[in-house]
């Protein structure tokens, strides 16, 4: 799954079929379970457009608590689809991080 979905980020063809796949809540609890391997966050990172910004700042909230603050609510298409948006913004990357930990 994880290495599945590695190769789906560093694709900009396969991007828009994953972002369709979070709509659906079986993809996304998948998906965030994935998400507690390093190596699936580093590779997340890397496709939001900077990912030394992103490395250092998971790195100074501390990894464990964000992602399962952040991650938990994207069971709502709603909010997968906000998260998407936000992609290759450094600007809404930051906001959504320190949302997730509230």
């Amino acid at each position: 799954m994880v290495s599945a979905e590695m190769q789906c980020l560093g694709s900009s063809e396969m991007a828009p079929s994953e972002k369709q796949c979070l709509g659906s809540s079986e993809m996304a609890s998948a998906e965030m379970q994935s998400l507690g391997s390093s190596e699936m966050a580093s590779a997340e990172m890397q496709c939001l457009g900077s990912s030394e910004m992103a490395s250092d700042e998971m790195q100074f909230q501390g990894f464990n608590e964000m992602a399962s603050a952040e991650k938990q609510p994207l069971g709502s298409s709603e909010m997968a689809s906000a998260e998407m948006q936000s992609l290759g913004s450094s600007e809404m990357v930051s906001a959504e991080m320190q949302c997730g930990l509230q």
